[in-house]
């Protein structure tokens, strides 16, 4: 039977690829949100953005959220304003 482990070098090599990853998906937000500057609003471009995003995330996150409903709940104050000057407003300023 075959070990099925990561090499040791794949585990000491994923944090930078990783790190890179999100390096090239941030750069090239900012090249296609200044692409499609002239078709579509910063706002609206913003909202598709996480539009789309959360329906990608949702089947990988969306069991999590709901066994962790009463922690959100009792936090929504604190997350609301993250979400509101992290997400909104960063990405439709840039």
């Amino acid at each position: 039977m075959a070990d099925r482990r990561a090499p040791p070098w794949a585990l000491l090599l994923l944090p930078y690829a990783l790190l890179i990853l999100t390096n090239i998906f941030w750069a090239g937000n900012s090249v296609i949100g200044r692409g499609l500057n002239d078709h579509l609003p910063p706002v609206g471009l913003a909202w598709w953005r996480w539009t789309i995003a959360a329906l990608l995330l949702t089947p990988f996150a969306g069991l999590s959220l709901w066994r962790q409903r009463a922690l959100i709940r009792d936090n929504w104050k604190a997350l609301l304003a993250l979400s509101f000057f992290g997400i909104a407003c960063y990405n439709t300023f840039v």
